[in-house]
């Protein structure tokens, strides 16, 4: 059985879910500090997020899934440890794209770590321009990275959150009732 905090659990030789733990816990912070919004560009990817110093596009992405979800089960899961986000988007979206979800979330900041890393030794040693033509090469990995997992979890999102919509209507007036009651435009 693993130990857990918040969203995180630590098995005996992994830890999953630490990035998306990060995540809430920056944009909590941000809501309660009443942070504006902001767009940005972070790795070739222009967000707007409300945490635009700690994991922006990590916070961003988070805002986008409880859009859909909501917060309260969300901030329960991590003030309590509990399972509650992970059911309900296990609901929303089956059990392996829960997994796909924090393994994306793991990946993405590994990758910014990667990133902030390369770019820190090329800003430290200018001289050797073979070895930064390669970290910058790297660099543009990761940052493709990084677009790549963002790009799937929005996509992932999307297609169930309209999957379920979309069994709903069936004609123009279902369609109707459903735009007022989630104010679509």
């Amino acid at each position: 059985m693993p130990i857990r905090m918040g969203l995180c659990k630590f098995n005996m030789y992994d830890i999953s879910g630490l990035a998306i733990n990060e995540a809430v816990i920056q944009l909590i912070i941000s809501v309660i500090f009443e942070h504006k919004q902001e767009y940005n560009d972070y790795f070739g990817i222009r967000v707007k997020s409300i945490q635009n110093k700690y994991f922006p596009i990590l916070c961003a992405l988070l805002q986008q899934v409880v859009y859909i979800l909501g917060y309260n089960e969300l901030i329960t899961s991590v003030l309590n440890n509990s399972d509650g986000f992970e059911i309900q988007f296990e609901e929303f979206a089956g059990k392996k794209s829960y997994s796909f979800l924090l393994e994306s979330f793991d990946k993405m900041m590994k990758a910014r770590d990667k990133i902030v890393e390369n770019n820190r030794i090329i800003n430290t040693n200018r001289e050797n321009k073979y070895k930064n033509s390669l970290l910058e090469k790297q660099v543009k990995i990761y940052a493709k990275e990084i677009q790549n997992y963002f790009l799937a979890i929005q996509k992932l999102c999307y297609v169930e959150y309209f999957k379920k919509i979309i069994k709903n209507v069936k004609n123009e007036e279902d369609l109707e009732k459903l735009k007022k009651n989630r104010k679509i435009p």
